[in-house]
Order: C-alpha cells, then sequence, then structure tokens
C-alpha cells in the first residue's frame, strides 16, 4: 500500500468553546497520513491524492470555525474521503496551543476509513 502523508500544514484560526478562544486566531498544526488504493507505483494523478488539493480541503476545513478540534479532525477526514476516490483511509492529526492552560500543547487524532 503506498501513503502519503502531508506534515506540519500550519494554520493561525479561530477554534475552541471559550470566548476568547473564539475572538484570537491560534496556532493549530495538522499533520496527515493517507493510504491509497495503489499497491505500486502510481502512473497518473487520479491514481494518487492530489496533494494541492487535499492542501486546499484542510484549508478550507480550518477556516471553518469548530468548537471542538476533535469534530475539526472528523471533518478533515470526511472530505478527504468524500473527495479523493484514491485515498482509502485518512489519518488526521492536529496540534494547538491553548490560549487558556500553560506549558504544552493539545493533540487530537482521527483516523477514518472508506466504507465499501
Amino acid at each position: 500500500m503506498l501513503t502519503l502523508e502531508l506534515k506540519d500544514l500550519k494554520f493561525n484560526v479561530c477554534h475552541g468553546l471559550y470566548p476568547l478562544e473564539q475572538s484570537v486566531p491560534q496556532d493549530f498544526v495538522v499533520d496527515l497520513r493517507l493510504e491509497l488504493a495503489s499497491s505500486g507505483p502510481a502512473l497518473t494523478l487520479d491514481q494518487t491524492a492530489d496533494y494541492v488539493e487535499v492542501y486546499a480541503l484542510v484549508k478550507a476545513c480550518m477556516n471553518q470555525y469548530e468548537g471542538l478540534i476533535e469534530n475539526l479532525a472528523c471533518r478533515i477526514n470526511g472530505e478527504i474521503l468524500a473527495r479523493c476516490p484514491a485515498v482509502l483511509a485518512s489519518h488526521c492529526r492536529i496540534t494547538k496551543w491553548p490560549l487558556l492552560g500553560g506549558p504544552g500543547y493539545v493533540v487530537i487524532e482521527h483516523s477514518a476509513h472508506k466504507q465499501f
């Protein structure tokens, strides 16, 4: 199985349940691992995932407000599986540096597989 990874996609947007999170943009990093249907070399773009299109899908999701980043990861995976025929599974990891906490960061991971 072939995999395609997009790593360290950075966004400065508003997500969260607290009023401060809804009004002050925060840094988020998205990492994706996509499992592709092809098990050998991809000869054409339709046999793989167009990473430019995948980035555009992630950017559109990240620019749409969501209260919980858990739901955001689910939405990203759902969009990728719905719009990228060659992707069998999508694994999304979102890292967030909270405005309301101390040092450190929060990570959510979600995996989704195409249903046949």
